[in-house]
């Protein structure tokens, strides 16, 4: 493939070619006897030889290494902080293209470092990772290390309940309040358009009429003491309840 014999010249498939050829040469022998020592306790001596081949590049033992190592199952003395040591690793597993390592990477840097680790959500939500995804709509949610935009918020949870169903309850939790704050006017009055794609649709909702306006103040007001989560729990239990009784009347 890198000679381009027999067929296109492409790199990165040569240099994926490659690495799968190195991890199932000389190193696989050693990387599974690691694993055995791991699946005998023994995990301080796994972790040595985990680390030996993640030095050597190679990422099963990277993202192993890292995880023994987050999870403080083998004690060795290390001079850098563990915290350090495990990011660098899942950091190196991560560039290999390992997903789990991109959500940890991001994970790791999301208190200190909100607009990097959404960019390690967005490559794990790009490799087809729902929880990334997820992860990236509550930040653009709530403006966390990029900027509040109620469609983008809405575009993640969506994907997110498109790549696993795991996360469609979260998900369609998480578009129920995103559709409350909006229609508060927490990303203006386009976002309560829910997509007015033109100019000429966001001056209609600037012309609803003037009830609609007051009826938002007066809710408002009588929920002014209230956390917008549970005002959301509230509005979801209602629709809930009403959902039944449709049912049950069209049962009877």
């Amino acid at each position: 493939i890198e000679l381009a014999q027999g067929t296109e010249a492409l790199c990165q498939s040569a240099i994926t070619g490659y690495k799968t050829l190195i991890e199932r040469g000389l190193w696989h022998d050693s990387l599974s006897e690691a694993f055995a020592e791991y699946d005998d306790g023994k995990y301080e001596s796994a972790l040595f030889m985990l680390l030996e081949l993640a030095e050597l590049g190679v990422e099963p033992a990277q993202f192993n290494a890292a995880f023994l190592v987050d999870r403080e199952l083998a004690i060795l003395d290390f001079v850098e902080p563990r915290a350090s040591i495990a990011e660098r690793l899942y950091r190196s597993s991560a560039q290999q293209g390992n997903i789990a390592a991109m959500i940890k990477v991001g994970d790791m840097l999301y208190d200190d470092n909100p607009r990097e680790a959404a960019r390690w959500y967005e490559r794990a939500s790009t490799g087809g990772n729902a929880q990334a995804s997820f992860n990236l709509g509550q930040m653009h949610a709530n403006g966390v290390g990029v900027s509040p935009d109620y469609h983008l918020a809405k575009r993640y949870y969506d994907r997110s309940m498109s790549q696993s169903k795991t996360t469609n309850v979260a998900a369609s939790l998480a578009l129920a309040k995103l559709s409350y704050d909006a229609w508060m006017g927490k990303y203006g009055s386009a976002a309560a358009a829910e997509g007015a794609a033109s100019a000429e649709g966001s001056e209609r909702v600037a012309v609803l009429p003037n009830w609609l306006g007051s009826l938002q103040r007066s809710v408002a007001e009588v929920f002014a003491g209230y956390e917008a989560e549970d005002i959301a729990l509230v509005a979801l239990s209602v629709a809930f309840a009403a959902v039944v009784y449709v049912r049950a009347q069209r049962l009877e």
